[in-house]
Formats: structure tokens, sequence, C-alpha cells
């Protein structure tokens, strides 16, 4: 296998068909499902013997070629190449583009025209092929080139990863001696003066913008006029090295070291430190769906001394969790009692985070990386990045060759480039040691463990390649596509302060940024007022946690998540927290041009009301072209937003969000790998500031969907994979428990059934079938509506109104056709006069506030009732009730 690549040309020009050619021979050579074969020869050959066919036949375990390629074992491919579509420019066509189809169109359309060949079927592409047959040669001049290649590259990545550039001989020998003397000599303070004073004369630029292949005298001559380095390092091209401060981010503590379990008597408790102050740690209990078991419901006494006992002991640092390397990674963490600090290996861990330093080798650029550079040849740089890479370090002069190509994507593909800026940036912020970029599944949709693949995810993928080659420390391809492994996860974090200045450019230099922050029609708007003691204290919060994210690390807060019971006033808090934000902050009221509300279909209308019913009189429901309207609350249906990500011609959205304020109202819908919850993160990610709340932030026993919209909040925390070190970032999550007074009471009726029903039962279960239990589920349904209309009426002529849930559309209707109930409303504005019933289906509750003044909710059990309990409950013991006690039958 290995032998037939040295057969392959490794890279030439798109004009030359050469090496599409020899890639399909490469393919050709390998048979058709040998394993197969032999497979079926062993059975045969058994069944000579009279062995059962039953024992032990399976597959070889060597797989052939053929199979890793074409049957898609390596989804990635999509990633690599697919042949461009009309209406491209040239530069996209460059990039391997394709028309404004979603990625799971194109993807079908790869695999089901180009590479899903049945070789039991049908024989691979022959050389020998005659070019004027039908499906010969010339069918595949526009889609089988580029995928042939892309095969290829993929195939090759695979079994033998990327090729690295070795030094020669000489240089390595030459950096050899050089770390010899520095370690054995001890200069003198005269001599490292002079050296010193010899460094700032010139042996040493500090800028890395030099050009490529100048004589060391050119370059001496240059640094007088040389400009400041990017991130404030020091270039050292003499040693071939380049050092910086690179202060580490405050959270990175809590992150190492994660839970600290403290058992006291049979409880179990956790004790993390603090997220932004290490010393102001938080104790809770193990996370649990019980609602008796409150995380924080714990007494001072008893907190004061579980952190005292977490002070006592000694800790480990799990490095595994760190985008750094720090000098103490291996060393145990310990409080210091004279200090009152927390300590890494002895030292100060603000100490040792403020005077953090990185120091990476520097490589010269190639001819080939200048002549990419020069051409802004891609094909050649996505080349380059996987056959003639650098294994570590930085390339000289990098920073500012990719400021250039970004800029050459911007200026030549447009929007479709900010597009493909805005999306990298989403991908790589909150991956720290690797970069894992979502895959499809053979049908092109959502993976079985993976979010959304957008039309954008190739271009990203060929341009963090590219990134690659500038900064191969940063970003090595993975031998599984389109994944990359981290070598110096420092330089990562370098990369994504470049992506980051270089977004907020392009926002500033949007037409809508020119306008001056006394313009913002969010500035005249006065927030709300008489705001209950515990809405008050969420605002006042969020600010807190606004102002201490900006003190103890350096950047703005991006995102908060605070959770309130249903009825207690989110809507509010969030309307009072935007409009003050703005209003303080000048540069947030020049940059934010309108605010996403993002809420389920059937809380819309009421948050409209309540928005301008809070004194915002600029709102509306999202345009269908997912354009938000400017100085507006756009309020937009939660799954909406899926189509408008997806759709590359009405991609609007994604990139407005960079000018955006969004609000994600019952965060919790979009925990589950959906189209909705991909295209909520992309816009989270890229959005200029967000709020999540819910009122049930965990919904199952996993955690990391929750962690993971928190974590949008503190992108400087590098949360684990698997979310092991996530609970100080649950920690951060604003939430209050209010007792508004009120008792619910819950009744359950029983009652026999009827003969006619009964009979129904008997004869199914005396069937059978794949929907046996749904059939016995709708006749309960039909049982159970007499009854459920009857209380309904009963406890609503008594109490002044009373809530009807169903399941649907249509129970509703058969409700309305059988006993004369009010027809299904989502917001519950008709109702029967004598009884004040008010019929609503289940998943409607969410936004149905007509409890507030009633006293009683009938409820049947059908399936998703118990999911939506919480909610439904929560129509009726909410803020603005007038009764004491509340039922639910």
């Amino acid at each position: 296998e290995h032998r037939i690549f040295k057969e392959i040309k490794p890279f030439s020009s798109f004009e030359d068909k050469n090496h599409w050619i020899s890639s399909s021979v490469l393919l050709s050579r390998n048979g058709s499902f040998a394993g197969d074969e032999a497979m079926l020869e062993d059975i045969a050959a058994r069944g000579v013997r009279f062995a059962s066919p039953k024992q032990g036949f399976q597959r070889p375990k060597r797989m052939w070629l053929w199979h890793i390629v074409d049957q898609h074992s390596f989804r990635g491919i999509g990633h690599f190449s697919w042949s461009a579509g009309p209406g491209e420019t040239p530069e996209m066509k460059e990039l391997g583009g394709g028309d404004d189809s979603s990625f799971t169109s194109r993807y079908k359309h790869l695999f089901q025209n180009v590479t899903g060949v049945n070789p039991r079927r049908d024989d691979p592409p022959s050389p020998k092929e005659n070019k004027s047959a039908k499906g010969g040669w010339q069918s595949w001049e526009d889609q089988y080139p580029c995928v042939r290649i892309a095969q290829r590259d993929t195939l090759r990545l695979m079994i033998e990863g990327p090729k690295f550039l070795e030094e020669s001989e000489k240089e390595k020998e030459k950096q050899q001696k050089t770390k010899v003397e520095e370690r054995d000599s001890e200069e003198s303070d005269e001599e490292e003066a002079k050296k010193e004073k010899e460094r700032e004369k010139g042996k040493e630029t500090e800028n890395g913008f030099d050009s490529f292949g100048e004589d060391e005298d050119e370059e001496e001559e240059s640094n007088e006029d040389a400009e400041t380095d990017l991130f404030g390092g020091v270039w050292s091209l003499k040693e071939k090295n380049y050092r910086l401060r690179l202060p580490l981010s405050p959270t990175l503590l809590s992150a190492a070291v994660g839970e600290i379990p403290i058992s006291k008597g049979k409880s179990k408790y956790v004790v993390v430190l603090g997220l932004y102050t290490p010393e102001f740690e938080k104790v809770l209990k193990k996370p649990s769906r019980d609602k008796k078991d409150d995380l924080f419901d714990i007494s001072s006494e008893l907190r004061k001394e579980l952190i005292a006992i977490a002070r006592e002991g000694t800790w480990p640092f799990h490095s595994n969790y760190l985008p750094c390397e720090v000098p103490g990674k291996n060393k145990q963490v310990t409080y210091c009692k004279h200090k009152k600090k927390w300590c890494v290996g002895g030292i100060e861990w603000d100490t040792l985070r403020k005077n953090y330093e990185v120091s990476f080798n520097v490589h010269s650029a190639t001819p080939s990386m200048k002549h990419a550079l020069a051409e802004f040849s891609f094909p050649e740089f996505i080349h380059l990045s996987l056959w003639e890479r650098y294994r570590d370090g930085i390339v000289e002069g990098c920073w500012v060759a990719i400021r250039s190509i970004i800029k050459h994507i911007l200026e030549k593909m447009e929007r479709k480039g900010q597009r493909i800026l805005l999306r990298s940036y989403a991908i790589i912020r909150r991956q720290w040691t690797s970069v894992r970029l979502p895959i499809p599944g053979l049908d092109g949709g959502k993976g079985s463990d993976e979010l959304m693949c957008y039309v954008f995810d190739k271009w990203v993928y060929q341009f963090l390649l590219i990134l690659s080659v500038w900064v191969p420390g940063a970003l090595t391809p993975s031998r599984s596509v389109p994944h990359f492994d981290v070598p110096q996860p420092d330089l990562l974090r370098c990369v994504k302060v470049l992506l980051a200045r270089e977004i907020e450019e392009m926002s500033t230099a949007s037409p809508s940024s020119s306008s001056s922050p006394s313009s913002s029609p969010f500035l005249s708007i006065k927030p709300p007022e008489n705001l209950l003691t515990h809405q008050r204290d969420t605002v006042d919060d969020l600010h807190k946690k606004d102002q201490l994210a900006l003190e103890r690390d350096g950047f703005p807060r991006r995102s908060h998540f605070f959770c309130l019971a249903t009825g207690a006033g989110k809507t509010r808090v969030a309307i009072t927290y935007i409009l003050e934000f703005l209003q303080k902050d000048l540069f947030a009221s020049s940059v934010v041009d309108a605010v996403v509300w993002l809420s389920p279909l059937a809380a819309i209308d009421d948050i409209v009301a309540e928005i301008r019913k809070s004194g915002v009189k600029n709102v509306c429901k999202m345009p269908a072209t997912g354009v938000p309207k400017s100085g507006y609350f756009n309020v937009v249906k939660d799954n909406v937003i899926a189509k408008f990500a997806q759709s590359t011609a009405e991609d609007s959205l994604c990139v407005a969000a960079s000018r955006c304020f969004f609000v994600f109202d019952e965060v919790d819908r979009c925990y589950n790998l959906t189209q909705r919850t991909s295209a909520a993160l992309e816009c989270a990610e890229n959005c200029f500031k967000s709020v999540c709340m819910t009122a049930t932030p965990l919904r199952s026993n996993t955690q990391q969907p929750l962690y993971q919209w928190i974590n949008l909040g503190v992108p400087s925390f590098p949360l684990a994979a698997n979310g092991n070190n996530g609970l100080p970032l649950a920690c951060d999550m604003i939430k209050k428990n209010v007792d508004i007074g009120i008792k619910v009471t819950t009744k359950l009726h029983r009652f026999p059934l009827e003969k006619q029903y009964l009979s129904q039962y008997k004869d199914l279960c005396n069937s059978s079938g794949k929907n046996l239990f749904n059939l016995l589920a709708n006749v309960s349904y039909q049982a159970i509506d007499k009854m459920m209309v009857k209380i309904a009426r009963e406890v609503g002529e008594k109490d002044g109104g009373c809530l009807l849930v169903v399941r649907d559309a249509e129970h509703a209707l058969r409700l309305a056709s059988r006993f004369g109930t009010p027809s299904v409303t989502t917001d519950g504005t008709v109702y029967e006069a004598k009884t004040g019933i008010r019929v609503v289906p289940y998943n409607a509750c969410r936004g149905f506030n007509w409890g507030s003044v009633l006293g009683h909710i009938v409820v049947s059990q059908y399936p998703g009732n118990l999911s939506t309990y919480t909610q439904m409950v929560g129509r009726i013991n909410r803020q603005g009730q007038k009764k004491k006690r509340s039922f639910c039958s």
C-alpha cells in the first residue's frame, strides 16, 4: 500500500490532469471489495467441510484502501474538496467552493454521484476507458478531479500523517551548540548588558513583519523603522526564537483543579475554586434532578467548614485541561494560610499567571510559502499544510502573512468571506488542546455525536489549514479529517486573539458602525422600574459579573446565564439588563444595532406584549429574510434560525450577529444535537453579547449541554470535552430561589372505563403490533376526555376560570365537537363565558400567562407532560397570582 504512494505525483496545478488520473489509478489498483471476496471464499471452503455457516465468519481485519475512501469511513472528505458550482468567483473556485446549496445537499450529491460507487456492481473507472464513452473520462471533467484529489489526500493523511520539513544537519548542530553554550556558560553582568544593547541595535527585530528572504545586514538596517509586534513579542531571528509575555486567565486554576470532593458524615459535597478569584470558593452538592435537592442549598456554617477542609488538603493539578505549559503544572495545588492565596508548586497563582512567558522556534519561510502568499494560491497552501509543513513553532513574518490572507478573503469573497472568518473563530474560540469540526452523517445531515455541518465548514477547514502553514505549533492536521491537533496551545491562544481583532475591525468597518453612540435608539428608552427585589438583585448580579470579568480577565463578559422560576420575571430582568448595559457602555451602544430575542413559538406574542409593556415601542417579529431590523427588539421563533443559518443565500443573521445582542429564552430547548442547537450556538459565538435564561437549567443527568452554554460567557475557561471540570462554570450561573407564598396541590383522579372503551382495550390487548402502545393510549385519551371537561367546568365555575391543557389541536377539536369547549389558542384569549375555561396545548404552556388570574389547571396523562409539568404548574404558581392556593388536577 505504501509503495503505491511513491508512484503518485505529490502536487501539480489544477490544469494538469495527471494527478487526479493517478489518484484514480491508486483506487483501481486495490481491487473491488477484496475483503468480502475473501470472506465468501472462506464460507465456501468451510461449507465443503460441512461446517456450520454461522460459526465465526467475518471480514478479515485488514481493510483494503477502497473501503476507507469510497465508502466514507472518513466523512470529513466533504471538507477537503468538491466541484465548483455556477455563479462563483475565481477565488471561491480556488477554495473548491460550491453553489448556494446546503452542506447536506452538497454531501448527498458527492456521495451518490461521485464516491458512492458499489464495487460489487460497478467497476471503478479506468484510465484505459474510452474518453467518449458514456460515464467515462468525459463525465469526470467537472466533478471527479477535485473529489479524487480529496480521496487521495484523505487516504494519505490517514495512513502517513502530515509530512514535516526536516532542518539541515548543519542547522541542527548549530542549534545544539547554542543550547550547550547557553547552559554551560555564566556570563557577567557587563556581558549581559552588552548583549542587550546589541539586541536593541538590531540583532533582534521586534516586529515579525519583515520582508521574506532579506539578508541579515538588510534586516539590521531596517530595524530602526520596524513596527511593534502585534502581541508585544520579541523576535530573535539570529537565534531563531520568538518570545513574549502571555498572561494566563485567572479561570485556568479552577479548571485545572476541578472538583474537590469533601465528605461530611454520609453526605457528599463538592468544593470548587472561584472562577475569577480562586479564594472565593463555592460549595455545592452533586447535580441532581430531584426538585428537593438544590445544588446550592447549604447553610453558611457548613459552607465555611467544608471550605476550611478543602484548604487544608493538597490537590492535583490536572494539566490535561490546560491550554498552556505552566511551570508548576505537574506539582500540587495548596492554600497558603500566610498569604491567604492558592498556590501552584508553592508559587502564588496570580504571580504565576501574570508573569507567564512563552518561547517558540522561528522557522524561515520556504520559497513555496512565499510563492503561495504572493500568488494567493490556496490549493498550493493546502498542499503545503499537509505535505511540506514545519512541526512546531511559527514561521517568520507569520502575523502579517495571516492578516494579508484574511484581507484577501474579505475583499474577494465579500460577505461569504465574512462568514468564513466568523465561523472559523466560532469553532476555535472554546477549543484548546485539539480542534474538532463537525462531521456529517452519510446522508450529509447531523452526525450521531456532532452538531450540524454548514456549507462554509469546508472553507473553514481549508482556511485553518492555511493558518497551520504559518503557525504550525498552533494547528497540525489530524489524521482524521477534518480535525486538528494542537502541539503548542499557547500559540493557538495567539491565533484566537488575532482573529478576534480582525473580526472587530471587520465589524467596525461596516456601514452601520459610523453612527455615533448618541444616535443609538436604545439610549432613549427608559428601563423598567419597580422591579421586585429578586429581579433587581438579578440585574445587579449581571452588572457585577461584567465588571469582575473586565477587572480580572481583562476582557468584557460576552454572555450571561441566569435561572429564575417560571413566572418570576425572566423577561423583565432581561429587558432591564439590556437597556441598562447599553446605556452604561457607550461603545456597546455604538456597536449594537438590534436585539434578537429567540423564543418558543407559544411565547412570542406574550414576549412582544411584555416588551411593549416595559416601555419599548421598537419591537417587531423577525423579518422573513433573517435580517434583524435595526434599532428594534426582534422576536423570532428559535426553530426559525436553523433555516437562516443553513441557507447560504439567507445567511444575514449569522453575519449580522456581531452587531446584535441575543437573548436565548428557554435556552434548555437548545441542549440537544439538533439543527436549532447548531444554529443557536453559532449565533451565540458570533454575537456581540448574549443572555441565556431558563427555569429548568438541568434537564437530564448529563450536565455537558448546560456547561456548554455557560461556557459562552467565560470562553477563557478550558472546559474538558467530557465536562468533568464543568462545576466551576455551574457556580457561575445566577440562580434565584423565590418563594412567593403560594402552595400548589396536585390531585390524581381515577375512574373506571366505560364499556365501549373497555371492550376496545380487550380487543387491542389480544392483538400485536409495533403501534399497539399508541393505539391503547388513544383509547385512554378518549376515555379521559369526558372527565377532563367535567372537572374543568366544575372548578372553573367555582373559581372563575380554569386552564384545560390538551395534547394538540386535533385533541382540542375533538373536545369542541363532543363537549362544546372553546377553540384552542396559544395565548388563551378565547374562553367559555360561563365557566372561564381556556383551552391551551401542553407545548404552549411556556408562553401561557393567563394562569396568574386563575387557580386551577386540568391535564391528562399523555406523553410529554412530565417534561413540561414544571412549566405548566408555573403558569398558575407565578408572580401576580391572587390566590394563596392553586390546584393541578
